[in-house]
């Protein structure tokens, strides 16, 4: 859930971009969400 709706990330296209840009922020992953993306990274582009 993101933003009050269902929400996948494609991890093949993230990106990075400054932090200007960004005007609000949108919603927060948890420490369980953001650990489960980690090792997503690290196996489809390694350490």
């Amino acid at each position: 859930m993101c933003a009050g709706k269902e929400a996948e990330i494609a991890v093949d296209q993230i990106r990075t971009i400054s932090k200007r840009r960004l005007k609000q922020k949108i919603d927060k992953l948890s420490s369980e969400n953001a650990a489960q993306l980690r090792r997503l990274i690290t196996e489809m582009y390694g350490e």
